[in-house]
């Protein structure tokens, strides 16, 4: 049998108001840097350094492009303060396409109760770490 030591990994970034894209509508994202093939995705940690601000009310959820909320148990987290999220990946998702590298992508949602829009956002920064279990030999 081969031990394998440091199978739990973490992926760390940074990322800004300005570096995310408007999806013209209520939400917004950004996609991370890739993970490797054959992470699986334990769950994620937001340390928002910078409340988003413009809004009364705005969730965020970490998932893939075709799946916002893949890595998220959780999609109720508020980004309207600095504080520590964080989230459990999905069980039934964590390994899905874990044959190919996976592109996390971060969606933050307006959902303020009359004309959510994720271009009233004004400012906002945080610190993205996603866990992950590396199963490559």
């Amino acid at each position: 049998m081969k031990e394998k030591l440091n199978y739990v990994k973490c992926s760390e970034q940074d990322i800004a108001l300005a570096d995310f894209t408007d999806g013209t509508d209520a939400t917004g994202y950004v996609d991370l840097d890739d993970l490797p093939i054959g992470a699986m995705i334990l769950g994620w940690r937001a340390e928002i350094t910078t409340a988003f601000a413009g809004t009364t009310a705005a969730t965020m959820q970490i998932g893939i492009s075709s799946d916002v909320n893949r890595f998220s148990a959780d999609t109720t987290s508020s980004v309207i303060a600095a504080a520590i999220k964080g989230s459990l990946a999905l069980a039934v998702d964590a390994a899905k396409s874990i044959g190919a590298a996976t592109t996390p992508r971060v969606t933050i949602t307006d959902t303020k109760g009359s004309s959510p829009d994720f271009g009233d956002f004004s400012a906002g920064a945080m610190t993205i770490t996603i866990a992950y279990i590396d199963t490559r030999m």
